[in-house]
């Protein structure tokens, strides 16, 4: 069973941010997670952050989740988060979704969705992806994830 990502806590309210490497090799970066249920008593939230510098494909085959999940690709100059200058695509319902501009993506529960691919980077971004649940999504480019019960990795 893979470690559970835990974020150190600091009194009661306060946690250091723990981050992760991922499995993919082409997100070079350590990334911030923090998952509702080990780092927030069990709440419905969680969030992932990667900074992405090259083409890399993430995600797996399409599914569907029982909580809603928000993914957010803006620029990694966050004093103008719309500078966006990359080209990606996103499994959404039954077809992939062409995105090339700051956005954010609602998927909401039961909607069937997979694999996002950036297929270029003109200028780094940020990608961000919000689950309203206490484990997060698939976090598939994690490689200290949380185990679902049948010891299969989060999807």
């Amino acid at each position: 069973m893979a470690e559970t990502i835990r974020n150190m806590k600091h009194g009661k309210y306060i946690h250091e941010l723990n981050t992760v490497k991922s499995k993919h090799p082409q997100v070079e970066y350590p990334m911030p997670l923090v998952q509702g249920e080990p780092d927030l008593n069990g709440a419905d939230f969680s969030i992932g952050i990667a900074y992405i510098t090259k083409p890399v494909v993430m995600g797996g085959d399409p599914h569907s989740h029982d909580f809603d999940q928000v993914l957010f690709f803006i620029g990694a100059d966050l004093k103008n988060a719309k500078d966006f200058n990359a080209e990606l695509e996103m499994y959404l319902e039954d077809k992939f979704e062409p995105i090339n501009f700051a956005s954010f993506v609602h998927v909401p529960a039961g909607t069937m969705h997979g694999t996002v691919n950036v297929k270029k980077v003109n200028k780094p971004f940020v990608f961000i992806d919000v689950t309203l649940a206490p484990s997060g999504s698939s976090r598939p480019y994690a490689t200290l994830i949380k185990k679902v019960e049948n010891d299969e990795t989060c999807q």
